[in-house]
């Protein structure tokens, strides 16, 4: 698996939603397969969208961060969470708008 996907991943940032929990798994294989953690820039949605957020409240909740809290706030269509296609899609569409 790590053979198809690190040629197709390359040198780009890796956009996730609680990235921490996929590169806890992923670090360790990629670690034996290459000898190094991912080195790519990891950008998690979830705190780039409360870090956009910030200055027009006073801080978010936990809850209104999220991924179907902040896909309604921008009028993104929810596809049905907890399949990867759909929250891979979801996650883009929020991050084309959050970025």
């Amino acid at each position: 698996m790590l053979a198809l996907l690190l040629p197709f991943i390359g040198n780009r940032p890796i956009v996730g939603f609680c990235t921490s929990l996929d590169t806890a798994f992923l670090n360790p294989l990629v670690k034996r397969y290459m000898g190094t953690a991912l080195p790519n820039e990891i950008i998690d949605l979830r705190h780039l969208y409360s870090r956009r957020m910030s200055g027009q409240t006073q801080g978010l909740s936990s809850q209104a961060q999220h991924l179907t809290n902040i896909l309604a706030h921008y009028n993104i269509p929810d596809l049905g969470a907890h399949d990867a296609y759909n929250d891979a899609i979801m996650t883009a569409m929020a991050f084309l708008h959050v970025r």
